[in-house]
């Protein structure tokens, strides 16, 4: 997709919309899918971003179902361990619900606290943002809402870092920010950040804690200034372009957007 936005080329979105519509076929509710979602959230954001370049509906169809299927009952996880003879304890270690590793202990618009594996969650969050503004879901607008401010409120190292145990690289309980070997995942504005105890690493996926900010900002942003209905299909977007007076490929001005004001 980044590909195909700075090229114009359509090479290897072909390659990517091939991979994202035998997802469409394999996974969903009707006779013959699976019922069930990835372990490791990120795919929904992936497939909302086709969604926005394509236009095409049945990527975006698919990112909803994601997104609500997870943690449903019966639990996707047990009935695949099931299927697959495997009678091996997962995760037993993990704090509370060892499906909370990948936020699959309930589905998310029952959840009021960020659990699980930080950086799964990051991409989980971020994508339930971007489908609570394209659908217009104000109860999911709500549960985005609701989760950022348990993060940025309980769970958010004065660094920016995030999720602040080693044995699942993610959460625990409100206000644990231990001081020595602390795990927390980077967080914006790069992909570098320091820990309390100033180690600094590489992390290319940090910058999905900037993502979930910036479309956590926007939906507040539009909660408060429009009724949103949840069946509603569309929200007014108060972003002007303005040119920079920059030439990109092919001649267009590049545009930079820009709050109204």
């Amino acid at each position: 997709m980044v590909h195909s936005e700075a090229t114009g080329q359509d090479r290897l979105l072909q390659v990517a919309k091939r991979f994202a519509d035998h997802l469409v076929a394999r996974f969903g509710r009707e006779p013959g899918q699976i019922r069930g979602y990835c372990g490791h959230p990120e795919i929904e954001l992936a497939l909302l971003r086709l969604y926005q370049l394509s236009g095409e509906k049945r990527y975006l169809d698919l990112c909803r179902y994601f997104i609500n299927e997870r943690g449903q009952s019966p639990n996707f996880f047990e009935q695949e361990a099931v299927a697959r003879l495997d009678m091996r304890p997962f995760r037993p270690n993990h704090p509370g619900s060892p499906y909370s590793y990948m936020q699959a202990h309930e589905p998310l618009r029952a959840q009021t606290k960020v659990v699980g594996h930080a950086v799964r969650a990051m991409y989980l969050f971020t994508a339930a943002a971007g489908l609570a503004l394209e659908d217009g879901d104000a109860e999911l607008l709500a549960t985005c809402e609701r989760l950022w401010q348990d993060v940025i409120k309980t769970k958010l190292y004065i660094t920016g870092g995030i999720g602040s145990a080693s044995e699942n690289e993610g959460f625990t309980r409100d206000y644990d920010f231990p001081m020595r070997r602390p795990m927390p995942r980077p967080a914006p504005p790069s992909a570098f950040s320091s820990s309390p105890t100033g180690y600094s690493r590489r992390d290319l996926t940090a910058n999905t804690e900037t993502l979930w900010s910036w479309r956590s900002t926007i939906t507040s942003f539009l909660a408060s200034a429009w009724r949103v209905e949840a069946s509603s299909t569309t929200i007014p977007w108060p972003v002007v372009g303005r040119t920079t007076g920059f030439v990109g490929r092919g001649g267009a001005p590049v545009v930079r957007q820009t709050w109204p004001g």
